[in-house]
């Protein structure tokens, strides 16, 4: 969920993008992002716009730090930029590195 919607902000399909990226991240990582047992732990940290690697494993932060994984890396960063104005549209997201 991006942040502005947990903050009862204004939004529209730039709150996708942002969801764009948590899909992802679960896809490779094999776990939810904030992955936490208590839910509001993981929407507080959402709303603080922070990224999700900030709160992963070791592993996994290898996993997106690795430098093969450079592509990844600044795909899910785009979609997580804190300010939804500045996230890219879908069309840009489908011209981006990692898809090619």
């Amino acid at each position: 969920m991006a942040p502005e919607v947990i903050l009862e902000k204004p939004y529209a399909y730039d709150a996708d993008i942002w969801s764009i990226g948590c899909i992802l991240y679960e896809l490779v990582c094999g776990e939810k992002p904030y992955n936490d047992n208590n839910s509001f732990n993981a929407m507080l940290k959402m709303a603080q716009y922070t990224f999700p690697i900030e709160y992963a494993s070791e592993e996994i932060k290898d996993l997106f730090y690795d430098k093969s994984n450079r592509n990844l890396l600044e795909f899910c960063q785009q979609c997580w930029r804190a300010n939804n104005i500045f996230r890219p549209s879908a069309n840009d997201l489908l011209k981006h590195k990692f898809f090619q």
